[in-house]
Formats: C-alpha cells, sequence, structure tokens
C-alpha cells in the first residue's frame, strides 16, 4: 500500500523469513488432506491441480526454480493478511506464472500462482480465526479459488487460472462469501462532483464493496439474503470499521438495465443502487462476464440467446460502448 494507507490498516510489517526448509514447507501446505476441495475444486479443475503440485515438487531442474517462485510469493502472501490489499501484483501475471503441466492440456497459465495461494492458506485461516470468522464462512470465502479456475476453463477451454490478482483480496482478508454476493471492506474514494453527478458525501470512508461471481441466479431473494448476512457478519467481526454503505463498481449498473423487463433479476438489481458518478467504458467486462471472452471479439458473432446478451450485444454494435458505473446503497 502507499504511504496515504487507509486508517485501521495496520503498516506494512517487516518482512518474514523465508522458511528453513522451503521444499519441505512447500511439500506439507500444498500436499494437505482435503484442502483442494475446501478451496472449491472439483472435477476435472480438482485432478489437474492434483497434477500441477506433484509437477512443481518434483524432483527436476525446473521444478526446483518453479518452488522457489511459489515459496516466495506464498510468504509475501502472508504478509498482507489484516491489510486489505486488492490486486497487489504479488502474483506474476498469467503468462509469468505458467508452468505447464505433464499430461494436462494448457498453457499452464497462472500454475505457480495458484500454488502459492494454496500455500498461504494456513495464514489466512488463521486471520479468519482470529477475527472469529465460523470455518463455514472462512471455506465459502476461500472456495472462491475453484470458482477463479472454473471461469478460466469456461474462458480459455483449458486448465489454469488468469484471475488469481483478484483473490489476493480474499487472501488478505477483506472478502467473504455471504450467500450469494461476495463483499469486502473497501476504502471508498467519491469522486469528483459536477453538475450533472452532484455528490451526496464528499468524504473517503469505509464500505463495504459488493461483487457478483458467476455461481447463479442474481435473485431478489437471495441477493437480499446476503445483503442482510454482510450487515450482521461485519460489525460482528470487525467492528472498528464503522460502515454504513454497500458500495458496487459493475457493468451490471449501467442504467440501460433498466431497458429491460422491470421484473428481471438483473433490472431489479441494478436498480437498488443511487448512482454516484458517470460511467467507464468497459466494454471488456461486459463480454467477460456475460460471454467468458477475453481480449478483441467480433460483436457480431456474440450469442444473443438472452433479452440481457441481445440489449449489451446491441449496444456495442451500435457503437455505444457498456460502462462500469459505481453505486451505493445505504444502510439500513
Amino acid at each position: 500500500m502507499s504511504d496515504d494507507t487507509p486508517p485501521l490498516v495496520p503498516p506494512a510489517p517487516e518482512p518474514k523469513p523465508m522458511p528453513d526448509d522451503p521444499d519441505a514447507w512447500l511439500a506439507s501446505r500444498l500436499r494437505t488432506d482435503g484442502l483442494l476441495e475446501h478451496l472449491g475444486l472439483t472435477g476435472q479443475d480438482l485432478a489437474d491441480t492434483r497434477s500441477a503440485i506433484e509437477a512443481v515438487l518434483a524432483d527436476e531442474p525446473r521444478a526446483a526454480t518453479a518452488r522457489s517462485q511459489v515459496v516466495a510469493q506464498a510468504v509475501r502472501l502472508s504478509e498482507v493478511v489484516g491489510r486489505f490489499v486488492y490486486h497487489s501484483g504479488i502474483l506474476a501475471d498469467k503468462e509469468e506464472s505458467a508452468f505447464e503441466v505433464p499430461g494436462v492440456a494448457g498453457h499452464g497459465w497462472g500454475v505457480l500462482a495458484l500454488c502459492a495461494l494454496v500455500a498461504a492458506v494456513p495464514e489466512i485461516r488463521a486471520y479468519h480465526a482470529e477475527r472469529g470468522v465460523s470455518d463455514e464462512v472462512s471455506w465459502e470465502s476461500l472456495a472462491d479459488l475453484g470458482q477463479q479456475v472454473r471461469v478460466h476453463r469456461e474462458t480459455f477451454d483449458e486448465f489454469g487460472i488468469h484471475t488469481h490478482g483478484w483473490l489476493t483480496t480474499a487472501w488478505s482478508g477483506a472478502l467473504y462469501g455471504l450467500g450469494r454476493l461476495q463483499f469486502n471492506l473497501s476504502w471508498y474514494q467519491p469522486p469528483a462532483a459536477d453538475e450533472a453527478h452532484p455528490v451526496a458525501d464528499p468524504q473517503p470512508r469505509w464500505v463495504w464493496s459488493t461483487h457478483i461471481p458467476g455461481t447463479g441466479p442474481l435473485t431478489p431473494e437471495a441477493t437480499a439474503a446476503s445483503f442482510a448476512r454482510a450487515a450482521e457478519f461485519f460489525p460482528a467481526h470487525f467492528p472498528e470499521f464503522e460502515v454504513s454503505e454497500f458500495f458496487c463498481a459493475s457493468w451490471l449498473l449501467d442504467p440501460r438495465f433498466a431497458r429491460l423487463d422491470p421484473a428481471s433479476n438483473t433490472a431489479r438489481f441494478q436498480a437498488l443502487w443511487q448512482l454516484d458518478g458517470p460511467g467507464v467504458d468497459a466494454d471488456g467486462d461486459a463480454v467477460f462476464f456475460l460471454w467468458r471472452r477475453r481480449g478483441e471479439v467480433a460483436v457480431a458473432d456474440l450469442p444473443t440467446d438472452s433479452s440481457l446478451r441481445r440489449l449489451v450485444a446491441g449496444e456495442m454494435a451500435a457503437g455505444r460502448a457498456w460502462q462500469v458505473w459505481r453505486g451505493l446503497i445505504p444502510l439500513g
């Protein structure tokens, strides 16, 4: 974090020492019985992760180099626990953290980052216990790792993980899965006010930032239950943070969703939020979350088999970029 670290966040600790026997330390953490299942890995993703771990632990020169990187990253992850970082830069991008696994199809993108996250579980689990977070919520939050591996396969049709930087949010102790939605403690900076977008409260402050994983229908009942859980969870486990608002920055907050059937899940979710400023063009976000595509795409080739997809694709085809908007929901 920078010198303008938000209040209540501990200062950066002194660097932690490397384990005395890094290889044995790493093997003991990566081979913990039942750990991968707790992290949400299932089916082929689980099998491929096990193969990747054994390849990283193998007695060969390329694996030894990989282990050094994994151990260093796992130790650095342990240093941000309780500091609430977001995309910290500890984990290299998908290519730099690639490690091709024999017998597993794909580029091995993000494999070393995946191993580092698995190895760093004991520290974040200890932090959860210190905060009184239940095992159920702890594992529900960390199981986003498995969800991100599934997303990678849906996007690239291979094993790996390219969204591992996002997982630093959970591994730093900020993010919690509470039913349909996820929430993290986040320092909110209001936008600059202008005539078109007045700002009700210009003070920076802590908020509960809301995230919508691709895990099922976004029904009003499920979202309401998650908001209610968050409103109880954070004051109970993080009482020093005086929070009075939910926050969200998402392509799902674009006001054009009001054109959908008002009874649709998406339209009802968008309508919950008090938008706090102009949107920012983000076709890539919409294409990724709605179609699981990365990079350049031909809009005309995108499936339009739902009203949601037809609306977004139609706007992009007409040269009107889809946007990420920010919004707030006052507590109570």
